[in-house]
């Protein structure tokens, strides 16, 4: 079974210049990034934390390996990020949290594999990060669950 379909929610794999998006989660798969996976942007009603740090875990869980994530914020705390991450039970070394100022986020976003954008609260709009991730050559990986 894929890693796609053992994840436990519904997502929508929007490939950008990725054969593959899974491909990205190989060890050695482009070994020049830093990071698998990131998230750029605030949280608050439309974006909430938990279902980020629950990916991270389940990726790590199905592919047996520390799978690293970034998060570029300045709505939480990087105490915040890593007190969720522990409350998870996951290795906090596993993420990093990094305050940029808006013309710094393309050069962090091009350290990671996948942008990640997990709504909490459905709605048709697009989000800023999602052309951000786009710009950046990111293949990005969103949820897709709408009988939420």
């Amino acid at each position: 079974m894929s890693v796609h379909a053992k994840l436990k929610y519904k997502y929508k794999i929007i490939p950008n210049n990725y054969p593959k998006l899974f491909d990205s989660f190989t060890e050695g798969y482009h070994p020049e990034k830093k990071y698998d996976l990131v998230y750029s942007g605030s949280f608050g009603h439309w974006n909430k934390l938990d279902p980020y740090i629950i990916l991270l875990k389940k990726l790590n869980q199905i592919l047996n390996r520390d799978v690293t994530m970034l998060f570029l914020s300045r709505s939480l705390s990087r105490n915040a990020i890593i007190n969720a991450a522990n409350s998870y039970g996951l290795n906090s070394e596993l993420i990093t949290v990094v305050n940029v100022n808006q013309h710094e986020v393309l050069k962090q976003l091009e350290g990671a594999k996948v942008g990640v954008y997990l709504i909490s609260n459905i709605d048709s709009r697009l989000g800023v990060k999602t052309v951000e991730y786009l710009r950046a050559g990111l293949p990005l990986y969103r949820d897709w669950e709408t009988d939420r």
